[in-house]
């Protein structure tokens, strides 16, 4: 069982390292997260966790996200769907944000998903 997390984050700089530490108690495997040219120190952030095998990070370009003619986000979620799966055969992915924390009442989040199998 490998449940991945995938999160799209802006502007999060206090919220993303909490949010992923939650995950990472809650027995998440890896994450892929998608950063949309933020303005504060988000990227900083994510940038600790670059070289660490469970996390897929890409940063957009500030005038990419807040152009004209922006991706689209579900055009974005779709491709970090199919990263989960290629990279980390993710057999459940996960959506989370950065100010939502994962409680799982009655065991971790992977115990969650072997039982909703």
């Amino acid at each position: 069982m490998k449940p991945v997390a995938m999160m799209l984050v802006g502007n999060e700089a206090d919220l993303v390292a909490p949010a992923i530490d939650t995950a990472l108690a809650q027995n998440i495997d890896a994450f892929v997260i998608v950063e949309t040219g933020s303005l504060d120190a988000t990227a900083d952030v994510l940038h600790r966790y670059f070289g660490d095998p469970r996390f897929d990070i890409t940063f957009l370009p500030h005038d990419i996200v807040y152009s004209p003619t922006p991706p689209h986000p579900s055009t974005i979620w779709q491709g970090m769907i199919k990263r989960a799966k290629a990279r980390f055969a993710a057999d459940w992915v996960l959506r989370i944000d950065a100010d939502e924390f994962l409680i799982v009442p009655g065991g971790d989040l992977k115990t969650v998903c072997a039982r909703a199998r």
